[in-house]
This record gives C-alpha cells, structure tokens and sequence, in this order.
C-alpha cells in the first residue's frame, strides 16, 4: 500500500513539476471555442464550441484532435495535429493530414491559429445542417456567409 502512494505522489509531483516546464500545456480544463476570421459585421455567427476538442501530451509531444462543425463543412470532419514540445516554449506547430497550425500562449489562453488543406466541403449537406440550426432569415445568411468564407479560405482559430 505504501509504494502504490509513493508511486502515486511520485507520478503527482512529476506531472507538476513538468508542467511548468511546458507553460503551453498547463491549461487543462475548459471549453475550445474554433473561430472563422471574418470582418466585423459578420462575426456574430463566425463562433463555434469545440465539445470533443482533446489535447494529449506525450514524450514532449502535443497532439489536439477535435471535429469541425458541420454547418462549415458538410458533414463532421475530425481533425488531428501534432507537433514537439519545446522545454520552456509557448509556442508550438503542430502538423496533420488535414492541415497545420501555430499555437502560442500559456497557462489561461492558448490560440491556435489553423491552415487546413485537403477538406471536403460538401455545400448542400453544410446548407442543410445551417437551415436545422437557423432561427431566422437573417442567421441562416450570416451562417451562409461563414461557410462560404471558411470554404474559399480555410483557416480558423482556436482558444482554449
């Protein structure tokens, strides 16, 4: 009993001790929010909760994983990257079959800013998902618009 608590509180003040090593990775819990760059007066709609967005840290590795929303692509595309860990970076790039991406910050706020490449966007299939969600006249457009700006130039950000 004692060396599986030794084992344990060892295991606890390494996890601790290391993480401060890697400022870019301390933030644990909370939300991602994915955001398409848009102008100003079409940002209303241009804001997305990432609810299966997963980081995993391991051997100095960082790897996200998340799905994009159906309303930008059609149907629900699932995302991975990933990229070495630097001792005492905040900043990291991250890599993928879909895409890349730069993340920077530390311990309460971290951006990721995405580069996709090789996406299928389905328009009629992310039409429909936007008509099922759209209350009104005018968010069905403001979300057509997003789509259609996330299909010319997919890029995003993210920040969790």
């Amino acid at each position: 009993m004692k060396t599986l608590l030794l084992l344990g509180l060892s295991a606890f003040m390494f996890n601790t001790l290391h993480a401060e090593e890697y400022p870019l990775i301390n933030k644990l819990a909370g939300v991602a929010k994915y955001e398409v760059p848009v102008s100003e007066e079409s940002n209303e709609y241009a804001v997305f909760e990432l609810p299966d967005f997963e980081k995993t840290v391991s051997d100095n590795n960082l790897k996200v994983e998340y799905t994009l929303p159906a309303v930008l692509t059609g149907n629900e595309v699932r995302i991975e990257l990933k990229g070495k860990l630097r001792f005492n970076n905040n900043e990291v790039i991250l890599k993928g079959e879909k895409g890349s991406a730069f993340c920077s910050g530390i311990q309460s706020v971290i951006t990721c800013k995405v580069f996709y490449e090789n996406l299928l966007i389905d328009e009629e299939k992310a039409i429909a998902a936007i008509k099922s969600i759209s209350t009104s006249s005018k968010e069905f457009n403001g979300r057509l618009e997003i789509m259609r700006s996330f299909s010319t130039d997919p890029v995003g950000i993210i920040t969790y």
